[in-house]
């Protein structure tokens, strides 16, 4: 089981940068052996058959609500949750169609004696925020609570925009796309009333010309019993964070789903859900201008290269599916990618102007790394 090789790792991370400088570099003691039980047998057990009822998102709607309304809203994410950990553990979705263990995985791992990624008791997929999400917050530079901080007041967002919708219970189509933000326009932050204008990062953009249009979005996005989903975003682009302190999530799938709230400053976003695939290389790049622990520098810089080697096995290793969805079902492909989600919380909001806000990169410009390199 992963989450039982990680234990070791966890608790050399409390007392060095990563576990891996005191352990390898001080004491000379060669990297633990991360392996777990054998891998169990391939029973190619139907989920349903398994006794496992996979979490989906809902199936479109087979009618709609007749409607004169033709509504568009902005919200912009307000709050948003990784862990695990109770009281509000995050869900996820069965991404895959598979309730790895006792079924068979999706893809094929990059060290098959460790053991399987086996699931959540419905199939979500969940590796990264079970498996990774500790490693990384090790890291002075990512701190989930002051993620949600910065968000809150303002210093960067996460919009939605939702158009061609019919107002009701049910609608079979509506459009949804999701921006980057650069922060709210006005220094004093957001009052979240609806009236807030959340300036455009111009990286999530289409074009330069005309109303805003995102490169990503989802014209097959539909409302049922209340909640939208939007299941064909394909990759999408998110970034957690503001300055030095950010992370960027390139996914190679991504899924929402929300419920639809109206109040009396505008339609809000409850109980949402962002699931995907965060492909292995993505990641790596994504972590590298993270600060490694009691060290300072970046886990791209040459001193920080044992813990960065650790992490990135760590990464790797916790990867359970792959990063093309298709080859889900032929269970071909290798192992290229980690499942992730969050849940998140979105209000009324407006779009303000085009502002590029520089990210530092901790000096791994042009840093390139892959799970198949030494």
């Amino acid at each position: 089981m992963i989450a039982r090789r990680l234990l070791p790792w966890v608790a050399l991370v409390l007392t060095a940068p990563f576990g891996w400088m005191a352990c390898s570099t001080l004491l000379g003691i060669e990297e633990p052996e991360l392996r777990a039980p054998p891998p169990v047998a391939d029973t190619g057990v139907p989920p349903e058959e398994a006794g496992c009822v996979p979490a989906t998102w809902p199936e479109p709607p087979t009618s709609e609500d007749t409607a004169d309304a033709d509504v568009s809203f902005i919200v912009a994410l307000r709050s948003v949750g990784l862990s695990t950990d109770p009281p509000n553990p995050v869900t996820g979705f069965d991404l895959d169609g598979w309730c790895t263990c006792p079924a068979p995985e999706a893809c094929k791992p990059r060290d098959p004696d460790a053991g399987r990624h086996c699931d959540e008791p419905n199939g979500q997929d969940l590796s990264l925020n079970r498996d990774v999400l500790k490693v990384i917050t090790q890291s002075p530079s990512f701190s989930p609570d002051r993620l949600n901080a910065d968000m809150t007041k303002g210093k960067y967002g996460i919009l939605a925009e939702v158009r061609g919708y019919n107002g009701g219970l049910d609608d079979r189509v509506v459009e949804v796309s999701v921006f980057l933000s650069s922060g709210t326009t006005s220094d004093a932050g957001p009052s979240w009333d609806g009236g807030d204008p959340w300036d455009l990062d111009p990286s999530s953009l289409a074009s330069d010309g005309g109303p805003p249009a995102s490169r990503f979005v989802d014209t097959s996005a539909y409302v049922r019993g209340g909640v939208l989903v939007a299941s064909k975003l394909g990759g999408v682009k998110l970034v957690l964070g503001t300055g030095p302190e950010s992370i960027e999530l390139l996914l190679s799938q991504a899924v929402m789903t929300a419920k639809i709230v109206k109040r009396p400053s505008g339609y809000a976003l409850e109980n949402g859900v962002i699931a995907g695939r965060w492909p292995t290389r993505n990641i790596l790049t994504a972590i590298a201008p993270l600060n490694a622990p009691f060290l300072g520098v970046p886990l791209c810089s040459d001193s920080a290269k044992v813990a960065y080697n650790y992490a990135k096995l760590t990464v790797c290793n916790a990867a359970d599916l792959s990063s093309n969805p298709s080859r889900d079902k032929d269970r071909g492909a290798d192992c290229d990618a980690l499942s992730f989600a969050l849940q998140f919380a979105a209000e009324p909001a407006s779009f303000g102007v085009l502002r590029v806000k520089p990210v530092p990169d901790g000096g791994c410009t042009g840093w390139v790394d892959d799970c198949n390199k030494p």
